[in-house]
């Protein structure tokens, strides 16, 4: 017995007088406070004695302590045997018919064990289960739970099982297999939610991705562990590949390429622009594995303006897919787009008149008729151009406003066809040119306006022309000078067959700014001058033509008639009626008439 810490033992053989006396070796001081209890109970044999102590509890006054009873009586063990017990702390209560209770723990492999305290003998005991197992999780059932009397108590366990169960999310594609503690599961594409294995509590698991699903991949949360006493839960993640999409870019010149991406129902998902004198293209979108995809030119270059298309189909859209890869084979050729160049001809006159267009050099065109005329091979937008009228057909002629620029319209090919226009005006015909040199026989010299004295410089005299009665004739004499002179010629006479000159000029001067006309007798004296026309001296002598028209008389028996160009002279003179401008400013030396073009209207 205990009280404060001191033992005393009870021994006897039998059944214990009543006045059996014991002490309980410690001294106690006032107030100290006590308990008695049994440490242990009187066996006798395999027979043990239920013992019970009175007045256990008090505090120590001023007297001894005589008043604690032990009071014994027969008693019995119950032992408890277990099956299949693997949990920690299985707690068994037992219950005396009169009351008196008793709990006995039973650790995880325990085969059997007593009760603590013996039971009254020959009494009934009531059994229950007061706490299951754990660690693992476990379900016992007594086998005589009572009330009755019994020395042997059974006890049956068994293990909890739970389910191992996995919540996955975005798994889209077939081929996912699982390895749950080294066994293959396969999930099913599409699969929400699954159970991967039925395990007992106190079972370690663990899961991992045997085999990865096609063009996904999975990752597992809460990989590992040990099943409690409830279901447990993994999470697999699954996200689908992304490749990338785009290809080579060749012949790329313009600005403001773009390219878009849709998916197979139409939806847009990517627009790409690709700058001039890119070699390649992607987008920053990528593709989904499994999926399929088309691709557009959206808009094609400008400024150069060019047509793109995708080399696999040769048009301005191609479709990939079902994706397995990345999809960069997708390549897109540009090329520049050709437009024609054209002339717009018009006031082309007289039958048999046509002139030769040349288009950079290489292309000509003959053009006999007003409208418009195309060269035979486009050009390609950015090409720079050049159209020049290169020639008209021998014998005609023709001026022209526009080309604006000597006889050439130059320009870059845009987006558009293009069209020059040729404006022409004062077509003629040549029959015949005459361009003998004749020189003057003297020297002219220099002098300023108004007071150079009249010297006179004498030409042969061309051939004559047979003009038929009433036809006129336009004569084009073409003066040059060797520097800054002027000429003055005697377009002269028709003479008939008796030889009597008579002289029929029609029209005016033809620039009354630059030149006069002196009409004396039968001839006219023509003043020229140089201005405007070669200012600078040194510059090389172009032909200076005037046209003047001769006309034949029509009179009965008359003709044929002869039209001619009298000797040509030089004149420097301030009479009256003359117009003289700028004359031998510079210090000439000579002029040339070089001859005469005539035609016959």
């Amino acid at each position: 017995m205990r009280a404060g810490g001191g033992t005393v033992s009870i021994e006897g053989d039998g059944v214990l007088a009543q006045s059996y006396a014991f002490s309980i070796p410690h001294s106690f001081r006032t107030d100290d406070v006590y308990s008695v209890q049994v440490a242990s109970f009187p066996v006798s044999g395999s027979s043990p004695q239920l013992c019970t102590v009175f007045n256990k509890d008090g505090k120590v006054d001023n007297s001894d302590i005589a008043d604690v009873l032990v009071d014994c009586v027969d008693g019995e063990w119950i032992t408890v045997n277990t099956a299949g017990l693997l949990g920690d702390e299985l707690r068994i209560e037992r219950t005396e018919a009169g009351g008196r209770t008793d709990t006995v723990s039973l650790a995880g492999g325990t085969a059997t064990k007593d009760f603590p305290t013996p039971s009254t003998l020959g009494v009934n005991n009531s059994f229950v289960i007061v706490r299951q197992p754990q660690s693992p999780y476990q379900d016992c059932v007594l086998g005589n739970p009572g009330p009755a009397h019994i020395t042997t108590q059974t006890v049956n366990c068994t293990t909890r099982n739970f389910d191992l169960n996995a919540s996955i999310q975005g798994l889209a594609n077939p081929g996912l297999i699982l390895s749950v503690n080294g066994s293959p599961v396969s999930v099913p594409a599409g699969t929400t939610a699954l159970t991967l294995a039925n395990l007992s509590s106190g079972t370690t698991y663990s899961v991992s991705v045997n085999t990865q699903p096609t063009g996904q991949n999975c990752a597992v949360t809460g990989s590992t562990g040990t099943i409690g006493n409830s279901n447990r839960t993994v999470t697999i993640s699954c996200s689908t590949f992304g490749y990338a999409v785009g290809g080579d870019v060749a012949g790329l010149n313009g600005a403001g390429l773009a390219v878009t991406l849709h998916d197979v129902g139409g939806v847009l998902i990517d627009t790409t622009a690709i700058a001039n004198g890119s070699s390649s293209y992607f987008f920053s979108s990528s593709l989904t594995h499994g999926g399929s995809y088309t691709l557009t030119i959206a808009a094609n270059p400008e400024s150069i303006w060019q047509t793109c298309v995708f080399g696999a189909t040769g048009t301005a859209t191609v479709t990939i897919g079902p994706v397995t890869g990345n999809s960069i084979s997708n390549d897109i050729i540009c090329s520049a787009n050709t437009y024609a160049i054209r002339i717009n001809v018009s006031g082309l006159s007289l039958s048999g008149n046509e002139f030769t267009a040349s288009l950079n050099g290489s292309q000509t065109t003959v053009v006999t008729a007003n409208g418009v005329h195309a060269f035979a091979t486009p050009l390609s937008s950015g090409t720079n151009y050049s159209v020049r009228i290169s020639g008209f057909k021998n014998g005609y002629y023709c001026q022209y406003t526009s080309p604006p620029s000597g006889g050439v319209f130059t320009g870059t090919v845009t987006n558009a066809t293009v069209t020059v226009p040729i404006e022409l005006e004062d077509c003629y015909q040549v029959h015949n040119t005459y361009v003998t040199l004749y020189e003057p026989t003297i020297a002219i010299t220099a002098c300023n306006v108004g007071g150079c004295p009249t010297t006179t410089g004498t030409f042969a005299a061309p051939p004559t022309i047979s003009a038929s009665t009433g036809s006129s004739i336009s004569v084009t004499v073409k003066l040059a000078r060797r520097d800054r002179g002027s000429g003055i010629v005697n377009v002269s006479s028709i003479l008939n067959d008796d030889s009597n000159p008579s002289f029929f000029y029609n029209g005016a001067c033809p620039n009354s700014n630059d030149e006069s006309c002196l009409n004396s007798g039968y001839w006219a004296q023509v003043v020229c001058n140089n201005v405007g026309e070669y200012n600078n001296v040194g510059d090389p002598p172009n032909f200076a033509e005037h046209t003047y028209t001769l006309t034949a008389p029509d009179d009965a028996g008359g003709g044929p008639y002869t039209i001619r160009i009298n000797s040509g002279e030089f004149y420097c003179s301030s009479g009256t009626g003359a117009t003289v401008i700028d004359l031998f400013k510079a210090n000439p030396t000579s002029g040339i008439v070089v001859g005469y073009v005539y035609t016959e209207n």
